[in-house]
């Protein structure tokens, strides 16, 4: 059994931690790692380094969950103020104007492969378009053949799950802030390095700022390439099985001759 995440857990969530954790991370380092460090030998900080990188490699990949839970709960705010999910919006013929031929394509692709008729236009519309939208997605799990697709998801899994993790990130860079300001100005405590509080104090204004810049439309980017490249995948899927079908009747008359 494979114990280490999977390449969407571990840029769409574990990545997310870690700017989450970062500055707290070397503020607390900073305040409480050099008086810790004193007090052992060197063979008893090799223990300790040791067991506190298990530890905190641990508690990340534990994280990892909660993260993902954390940008699910804010996804269904992200949709209604985008005006319904995307790649859903774009199925159901309520995208972009100048793809929605394309759309058109796709739709009429994949009721053909679920035998689910022309076009809906009744109250069962959205559950018709929860199938399509499900056969296109089972359609494009190759990850070699629609590698785009997956890097699409996996910057929008990033995305939506710094998003969940906003109020958290703020709160984390101002309590850091706040403890970097403390040990370099009031003695606190002795660093591991010198160098770290200094570290930890640009690190937390950092964050700070760069929160600010995690919104609804930060994430809708990704959101909108993501349906892109569903959309692309399956214009080509739709062109294959026309193709498929034409060449079908030529095979037939080459046998019989």
């Amino acid at each position: 059994m494979n114990i280490l995440p999977d390449e969407y857990t571990r840029r769409a969530r574990l990545y997310p931690v870690v700017l989450l954790v970062l500055p707290i991370a070397l503020a607390i380092s900073s305040m409480v790692g050099g008086q810790l460090f004193d007090t052992l030998e060197t063979k008893g900080q090799l223990l300790t380094s040791g067991m506190l990188l298990s530890l905190i490699g641990g508690a990340l990949l534990t994280l990892t969950d909660q993260v993902g839970r954390a940008g699910r709960r804010h996804e269904p705010y992200l949709f209604q103020i985008w005006g319904g999910a995307p790649l859903a919006a774009a199925i159901n013929g309520h995208g972009s104007e100048e793809h929605r031929v394309s759309w058109v394509r796709i739709r009429q692709f994949l009721a053909n492969k679920i035998n689910a008729g022309g076009e809906a236009t009744s109250e069962a519309a959205n559950d018709r378009c929860r199938d399509l939208e499900t056969e296109l997605k089972s359609l494009t799990r190759d990850k070699v053949r629609f590698r785009r697709i997956l890097d699409e998801n996996i910057q929008y899994g990033f995305r939506r799950n710094m998003y969940g993790l906003k109020s958290w990130g703020i709160g984390f860079a101002i309590v850091s802030t706040a403890m970097a300001l403390l040990l370099m100005f009031a003695d606190f405590g002795k660093p591991v390095l010198p160098a770290l509080p200094w570290a930890a104090l640009i690190v937390s204004l950092v964050a700070l700022v760069l929160w600010r810049y995690v919104t609804p439309g930060w994430v809708r980017v990704t959101a909108d390439a993501y349906v892109a490249a569903m959309r692309d995948a399956g214009v080509s899927l739709a062109r294959e099985a026309r193709e498929s079908l034409t060449s079908k009747p030529e095979s037939k008359t080459e046998d019989a001759a």
